[in-house]
């Protein structure tokens, strides 16, 4: 992961996960095995001597989905600040707003998260980014994201002729690690 190099080599931990039935990870997808995934993750690290005021959640598309409602709802372990990257608002949104889904939303999922609410109950500081050109999950949702975060700090990245994952590289990978080792040092 290009995070892992926030910083210089050696200077932050990364830890990564696969949410049950993606990447390498076996099992069926489902919006409540999201979060227990991401409670296991955390729990995890909270058994290894993790602190929660030196940690940071980042979710990219998908992964901003727990890292929203975990950071929303679990009092035990509050992290110090959350990124997110390309995140969607809402299944709903994503599929009105997606360039390269033409169907109704409850054809595509039965997930009913809905980011763009949550992030009204997250306290601690977010970062965002997202590309200008992203067909596949449009800055719009973002933009409701980002506009309905009330409580803390917030700073955001827009950045020009990204598509769906290609932030880093179109924002130059320096620019990038320097941007969140920025947010993170603040």
């Amino acid at each position: 992961s290009v995070l892992a190099n926030v910083g210089g080599k050696n200077n932050y931990g990364v830890f990564m996960i696969d949410y049950r039935g993606f990447g390498m990870s076996e099992g069926s997808s489902t919006e409540r095995g999201l979060y227990e995934d991401t409670d296991a993750a955390i729990n995890w690290l909270k058994d290894q001597g993790a602190v929660a005021s030196k940690t940071y959640y980042y979710g990219f598309s998908l992964g901003a989905i727990p890292t929203i409602n975990r950071a929303a709802e679990r009092t035990d372990f509050k992290p110090r600040k959350i990124m997110l990257e390309s995140p969607l608002a809402s299944v709903e949104n994503l599929v009105h707003t997606s360039t390269l889904i033409n169907v109704a939303p409850n054809f595509v999922t039965t997930l009913e998260f809905n980011n763009a609410e949550k992030i009204k109950e997250v306290s601690c500081p977010v970062l965002w980014f997202h590309g200008k050109e992203d067909t596949y999950i449009a800055i719009q949702n973002g933009e409701l994201i980002y506009s309905n975060h009330q409580q803390g700090e917030k700073v955001a990245y827009r950045v020009d002729g990204a598509d769906h994952s290609e932030v880093p590289w179109k924002m130059g990978i320096e620019p990038y690690l320097a941007n969140i080792l920025n947010y993170m040092r603040q």
